[in-house]
């Protein structure tokens, strides 16, 4: 019984009632496997019949289906074809007081499970019983018409010692099957003679399925980060085993129940006794690899339960053609290649704005090629490169012809100490600034050279070079395109390092000296413009004009310290430098020298 405690205010004389219940459930039960059980819930002593609001849980899990029966007093559940024990328990909800009661129903019943020999050399069938007030004798193993008893030990058979447990009427048996290999199926029935409450014998089939692969070993090859699906077959399959599938390349492992990223299915097919599972993997960039796929069941021998796909991870280098509106060959270069694949590709296609005209196909140092060229390219248009390899996805890469008006690179002009180069690529469809490399003496951006790129949709794009601290002549390169990969645009200009000396000057007071100015290391055949001045403040002390690399202004009386500034003009590059004249008196030197 079930006791709540409840307050009512009262008054000395008033008159109150109460109503104590309890709610009876049906006793525990001892049942077989197959039968049916009602299980009956009551309220008891209740003196007025109120409404009541049922509910039943079994093993802890709410049910709907089979109440039934059900009035204010009590109710009933049925549950059918019983084949493993279970706890029930009924709730009773009148207003606001919750009951509940519980009971069991203890099933007899066994189990049979199939698993690899400990030795490695065979299998072992265990069947299991549960749930029986006495062992049940006889218990034994059936297969092929004969039985396989308790201490039996035949050519490929063995039986140990059956265990039982009469505290908790649990016990099991084990039948060893030697044959490691096997061509067919296997099966053995365990059989329970029970004589008490009813006789009948349990049966319970444990077995090996000799499943087969449709194929042992798969080559997969698939494009960096393209999507792939990877398929294994089974064959004679007795059962589904879709959920003892398990992908694995050796470091991780994926199953239906594995988070979505790498996407696990199984279909099995009753009628053909065929399972396939498919792994998608939605972009693959786990290099080569191989991936091993295997049906993760005691139930299946392992010789016929596991299929490797080797899976090659490629990558295809295909660039952007172009070409110059002054270009009178109009024929566009288009390289398509296929790199770090252990095998050629079946096919390569090239196709674009006409037909293409191949000059290459082959494989060298592993690199495999397709090399060609479209002819009368007039104006932009789009091309495409395919790749098909056998039992693979095909990869597919697009990209474009462009035939654009390009200037001539810039000479080098300067400004706060650095060097600039600027080229202007118009009528662009697209911003093409991924496609522009730019090389000093050879070497892509090396320290101290950055680009800037702009970009008009459309229309245009300004690509400037900037090279900070030049210290040696050289060549400029910008490269518009592929190089060694498709049509490309390629523009030279010289790099020509040079700037301004300027030394600093110790002169005596009131004696004459020189400033020299020096535009080191120019070899370029415009001829600079000097122009050298000194002042002090805002006074003018002298000035020299000349041309060449070298001019000398002569102070013919130092009075006081004065800023020398040498300017130079190179075409319409302007370099400046400044420097200073430091006095001194013959006195001061004199006294120097003394101490």
């Amino acid at each position: 019984k079930q006791w709540y405690q409840r307050r009512v205010a009262i008054t000395a004389g008033d008159i109150f009632s109460l109503d104590v219940y309890y709610i009876k459930i049906s006793e525990s039960q001892k049942l077989s496997t197959g039968d049916a059980a009602n299980v009956k819930c009551e309220i008891m002593d209740l003196t007025t019949a109120t409404d009541t609001t049922w509910s039943w849980l079994v093993d802890g899990v709410a049910v709907t289906s089979g109440i039934k029966d059900t009035t204010k007093s009590s109710s009933t559940l049925t549950k059918s074809d019983l084949s493993k024990n279970h706890n029930i328990t009924c709730i009773a909800t009148k207003g606001q007081i919750v009951t509940s009661a519980s009971t069991s129903l203890m099933t007899r019943h066994i189990t049979t499970k199939t698993m690899p020999d400990t030795d490695g050399h065979g299998f072992m069938f265990v069947c299991n019983l549960y749930g029986f007030d006495n062992q049940p004798v006889p218990t034994y193993w059936s297969h092929d018409n004969t039985n396989y008893y308790p201490e039996t030990v035949a050519t490929d058979v063995i039986v140990e010692t059956s265990l039982w447990d009469n505290v908790k009427g649990e016990g099991n048996l084990t039948l060893h099957h030697k044959k490691s290999k096997i061509t067919s199926d296997i099966s053995y029935t365990c059989n329970v003679e029970v004589k008490t409450p009813k006789v009948e014998t349990m049966k319970s089939v444990a077995s090996v399925d000799q499943i087969s692969q449709e194929k042992t070993h798969i080559d997969v090859f698939v494009h960096t980060k393209s999507s792939v699906t990877l398929t294994a077959k089974f064959t004679s399959v007795m059962s589904d085993y879709g959920a003892d599938i398990v992908w694995t390349n050796g470091n991780h492992s994926w199953t239906k129940a594995s988070p979505k990223t790498n996407t696990v299915t199984t279909t099995y097919d009753s009628s053909k006794k065929t399972l396939v599972s498919e792994m998608v993997i939605a972009s693959y960039d786990m290099g080569d690899t191989l991936m091993t796929c295997m049906v993760n069941s005691t139930r299946v021998n392992p010789d016929g339960a596991k299929v490797e796909v080797h899976v090659d991870q490629y990558d295809v280098v295909f660039s952007n053609a172009y070409l110059s509106s002054t270009d009178t060959s109009k024929e566009a270069e288009v390289n398509c290649t296929v790199t770090n694949s252990t095998k050629k590709p079946t096919s390569i296609t090239v196709t674009g704005p006409s037909g293409f005209a191949s000059t290459f196909e082959g494989t060298v140092h592993g690199v495999h090629t397709l090399a060609g060229k479209f002819s009368s390219v007039s104006s932009d248009s789009s091309m495409t490169c395919a790749i098909v390899y056998d039992n693979s996805p095909k990869y597919t890469d697009s990209k474009n012809i462009e035939v654009v008006q390009i200037t001539p690179m810039t000479s080098q002009t300067w400004s706060g100490g650095s060097v600039y180069f600027t080229v202007l690529i118009k009528a662009v469809s697209f911003n093409v600034n991924t496609d522009i490399t730019w090389f000093i003496n050879g070497k892509v951006l090396p320290k101290g050279a950055t680009v800037t790129d702009t970009y008009t949709t459309g229309d245009q794009l300004k690509s400037v070079l900037k090279v900070m601290g030049a210290h040696k002549d050289g060549q400029v390169d910008m490269v518009l395109g592929g190089m060694h990969n498709s049509s490309h645009i390629n523009l030279t200009q010289t790099l020509d390092y040079y700037f301004i000396g300027l030394k600093k000057v110790i002169a005596e007071k009131d004696k004459s000296t020189d400033v020299v100015c020096k535009l080191e290391s120019y070899n370029g055949k415009t001829t600079p413009a000097i122009t050298i001045t000194a002042h002090h403040g805002s006074v003018k002390d002298g000035e020299k004009q000349g041309s060449g690399t070298n001019a000398t202004l002569t102070i013919s009386s130092v009075k006081v310290d004065m800023t020398t500034t040498c300017t130079v003009v190179v075409g319409s590059t302007t370099l400046t430098e400044t420097s200073t004249i430091s006095t001194y008196s013959k006195f001061y030197r004199e006294r120097e020298r003394e101490r």
